[in-house]
């Protein structure tokens, strides 16, 4: 497990010292709690997760019960 998250640390900083993402580069922070996916710029860019998770989930209308999807790390 720790030679994959090196190996994804050594990617973001490969893809993060290209010229075009360090031009269009935009740190966003969000809090626990916060949908930083219900944003208009959604479509817009390319998120990385550098800390923290995200928790992507469905609700079923009949029953209100949440269904984890994915957990994003």
């Amino acid at each position: 497990m720790e030679t994959v998250k090196n190996s994804q640390q050594l990617v973001l900083q490969e893809i993060g010292n290209t010229p075009l993402v360090l031009k269009n580069k935009k740190d966003l922070y969000f809090k626990k709690g916060e949908d930083p996916l219900s944003s208009a710029n959604t479509l817009e860019y390319f998120y990385f997760v550098m800390s923290g998770k995200i928790k992507i989930y469905d609700v079923a209308l009949e029953t209100s019960k949440e269904q984890t999807l994915y957990i994003l790390s």
